[in-house]
């Protein structure tokens, strides 16, 4: 298995925190949220890791060293998560696994995601508090995801999106042709389930649930308090 660390962006929802250093290179204990992620990945068997960087790429080239694989995205300013897994295209178009850098997970999560029976996997928190910020998704009754958005009301949402996907190599050649194709019209600025969400008609996804398994994604400062204090101790190996 493989697996794509999506990293270009600057997180600025937490500056003067990213004046200097992307989000991913924040501290989490006495490492970073990005290599927390490698060493999860590495523990879970998983052997080949690209890391799509943007904002400060130097720094975090030299903070995960020469084992992983690199895309640039210059373009990270004006773009987003489903224009930078389009970068790395030729690393990810036979499956992979998708990782947004700043979420923190229980090993089990990940474990439960590589062992999942579907190609096409997205992980989904059930029982998640629901807003305007959270990535909503719908399922039938047989775990089928059938709409990803951030505008769906909560009342009509049956979870939140980890930002941890699963593909196989159907599931990423369809998705990386939507990022192509959004390219082209001009829609750079869409989030990686985005483009999940335009080949649920085509390629079937299915939602994992994560039953309690501590989690959490950061966007705003509380968030990262959260993920220092509450969340990653309850993750460390």
């Amino acid at each position: 298995m493989k697996a794509v660390i999506l990293a270009a962006g600057q997180g600025k929802r937490l500056l003067p925190l990213t004046d200097n250093r992307p989000k991913c290179l924040l501290p989490l204990g006495e490492s970073t949220f990005i290599e927390f992620q490698l060493d999860s990945l590495r523990r879970a068997g998983v052997g080949e890791v690209a890391i799509v960087t943007g904002y400060c790429a130097d720094q975090v080239r030299g903070h995960c060293g020469s084992s992983c694989t690199y895309f640039q995205n210059n373009e990270f300013d004006s773009t987003n998560s489903l224009y930078s897994f389009m970068l790395a295209a030729e690393f990810a178009r036979e499956g992979c696994l998708v990782l947004n850098s700043d979420v923190v997970f229980h090993p089990e999560i990940l474990r439960r995601l590589l062992d999942a029976p579907t190609g096409n996997t997205l992980l989904v928190d059930f029982a998640a508090t629901l807003a305007e910020e959270e990535m909503k998704v719908v399922c039938d009754g047989q775990s089928r995801i059938t709409a990803i958005s951030k505008s769906i009301p909560a009342a009509e949402a049956d979870g939140e999106n980890l930002g941890m996907i699963r593909m196989d190599a159907t599931g990423a050649q369809a998705v990386l042709g939507a990022a192509h194709e959004a390219a082209r019209a001009g829609e750079r600025r869409l989030w990686a389930p985005q483009g999940v969400a335009r080949v649920l008609d085509t390629v079937p996804f299915y939602a994992l649930g994560i039953e309690g398994l501590p989690w959490t994604e950061v966007d705003f400062p509380d968030d990262l308090t959260h993920a220092q204090e509450d969340v990653y101790p309850l993750c460390c190996p």
